[in-house]
This record gives structure tokens, sequence and C-alpha cells, in this order.
């Protein structure tokens, strides 16, 4: 309304309006304190034709414009607030498909992973059932009596503990003596 009366102060039309209507009672009487900024505005209760009317005084105008430019401010702010209410959901939106792709993404990834060890652990068993199938073939003859035990030398370099010897020509600590 205070938009109207300063587009087209001349207008008669919009400075007065019923109490009864039901989008001034819904828009203006029941909110709490918007009949009070319209009184703070410059709109007085009057009765004509045994109706009863807010009309608008124009020496008011200045506190019209005033009220009108804070009415503004206070729309931009609450527009504002629900624009970044609105881009807050979406981008928690954009946030949880995200997550809940990367979580698709890791169950798959844990899926394959899981399918090639499976896979290894099968041709290992088959290559571990291989060997023991041809270990034994040949302990079959290890075990006859013309075998000779000695024949087979074990693995290493044969060092023992106490014949561990110090060479200053190799990259090795000297030892430790007490």
């Amino acid at each position: 309304m205070a938009e109207n009366i300063l587009r087209e102060p001349e207008n008669p039309r919009y400075h007065t309006f019923k109490h009864e209507n039901d989008t001034i009672k819904r828009r203006l009487i029941q909110p709490k304190g918007a009949l009070e900024y319209a009184l703070a505005l410059g709109f007085r209760p009057k009765v004509m034709n045994l109706q009863s009317y807010y009309m608008f005084n124009p020496n008011k105008m200045v506190d019209l414009r005033t009220g009108a430019a804070m009415l503004r401010e206070a729309i931009d702010r609450e527009t504002e607030k629900e624009e970044q209410l609105q881009r807050n959901r979406q981008q928690q939106k954009v946030a949880a498909a995200a997550v809940a792709q990367n979580i698709k993404l890791a169950i798959l990834d844990d899926r394959m992973r899981k399918m090639v060890r499976d896979e290894r652990e099968r041709e290992l068993r088959e290559a571990r059932g291989s060997v023991q199938g041809s270990e034994g073939a040949s302990a079959a003859r290890a075990s006859s009596p013309s075998s000779d035990q000695s024949s087979n030398p074990m693995p290493g370099l044969g060092h023992t503990l106490t014949s561990v010897s110090y060479n200053p020509g190799v990259d090795q600590p000297p030892p430790y003596y007490d």
C-alpha cells in the first residue's frame, strides 16, 4: 500500500482500506505489529457511512517514505536470507549426493579388490596343490632306501654365530665384545 501511495499520491483509491477485507486481514491486520506499523506510517481509523476505514493522512508523506524504505530494506534482507538458505540447502543436497557417490564407488572398488584377492588366493592354492602333487612324487622317491640324504645341501651360507669373523674391508660394524 505504501508503494502504491508513493507511486500515485493523487489517487484516492490507495489512501483508504477496510479492515474487514480478507486480503487486508491476512496481510495487515493478523500479522503481529503490521497494523501498528500502518498507523505509524500515517493511516488513521475513520468511520464513513457507518463503515470503518483506515485513511492515509497526506501530511505524513515523509513518514510514509521513510517507512516504505525501511520495509524495502527488511524485505530485501529477508529475501536475501531465504535465497542464502535455498543455496545452502542446494549445496547440502549436492554434497550429500557426492558423499553417496563416493560411498558407491568405494563399495565397487572394495568388491573389485576382493575379487582380485580371491582370484590370487585361488591361483596360489592351485599352484600349491600342483607343487604338493609333484613334491609327493619326489618324496616317495626320496623315502626309498637307495636315496642319499647328504646330497641335498641346506640353503644358506653355512655361517653360525660363533663363526662370524670381522672383515674390515666389508661395510659391517665390528663385533661387540664385553
